[in-house]
């Protein structure tokens, strides 16, 4: 009588088989979560990124808004003095940008040409001199995408530890006597809309590569661990006038002895 041959697979073999299924199932979806994560950081950054440079195309677009009735006075606050629209020692003459973790709101910013201006030359003395500051009515306000928050660097200009919370004011401005666009920023800002004043862009509008001033600032976007190749950030160059001067910088990409998050 010939030997029996069974066929098809044992219990044993049957539960192998599961289980490699499904640790490679497992594998494939904790590769695509973190592929997923991944992205939703870079669109994260990216998209912050163009809302810095955004500001720069504001500065060159030709908007007015305001009524007749509208008006300003001598400390450039709105609804204020009888100096209404078409009377040009009222002017809008840049953006102000505030981010506090993740929540950012922009302003424009006001200036009234001084009685007393004597100043000449340089521009940026002109700035501080000659004219007196302050924020229109109204604010755009946006949040950071996927809850992503702004935070210090490890190293280099930007250091600080904790690295959060973080808060920075850039200031955006189109000078009203020669045209020059210049990016001041400062570590410096204010709690709420009734503190901002003109010491707030006085104190910001420095010659020079200092901070407050015109030096490069490296902002870091936190991404709470996890991502490949550590966190990114939004880099402005020294004394930026364009958009280009704004970029994306990545750990991964970094130069040796480079300002890393």
């Amino acid at each position: 009588m010939g030997a029996r041959i069974s066929s098809g697979f044992t219990i044993i073999e049957t539960m192998l088989f599961l289980a490699v299924t499904g640790l490679l199932v497992l594998g494939a979806l904790v590769g695509t979560g973190t592929a997923l994560s991944n992205q939703r950081y870079r669109d994260a950054v990216e998209t912050f990124k163009n809302l810095v440079q955004s500001q720069y195309s504001e500065l060159g677009s030709v908007k007015n808004a305001r009524t007749d009735a509208w008006s300003c006075g001598a400390s450039a606050k709105p609804a204020e003095g009888n100096e209404y629209r078409g009377q040009t020692n009222c002017l809008i003459v840049g953006r102000y940008m505030t981010i506090n973790d993740g929540d950012v709101e922009i302003f424009n910013v006001l200036a009234h040409k001084n009685a007393s201006a004597t100043t000449t030359s340089p521009d940026i003395a002109v700035l501080r001199n000659n004219y007196t500051y302050n924020v229109a009515d109204g604010v755009e306000q946006r949040t950071l995408e996927w809850g992503t928050k702004i935070a210090w660097t490890s190293a280099g200009e930007d250091a600080k530890t904790p690295r959060t919370p973080r808060s920075i004011g850039i200031l955006f401005m189109r000078s009203p006597d020669s045209g020059r666009i210049y990016t001041f920023t400062s570590n410096a800002v204010a709690s709420d809309r009734a503190a901002i004043n003109n010491a707030t862009f006085r104190n910001m509008i420095v010659d020079g590569t200092s901070i407050p001033g015109q030096g490069q600032r490296t902002i870091c976007v936190e991404s709470s661990g996890g991502i490949m190749g550590g966190d990114r950030s939004v880099f402005i160059g020294a004394r930026a006038s364009t958009a280009s001067a704004v970029e994306v910088r990545s750990n991964e990409l970094a130069a040796a002895g480079a300002t890393k998050c």
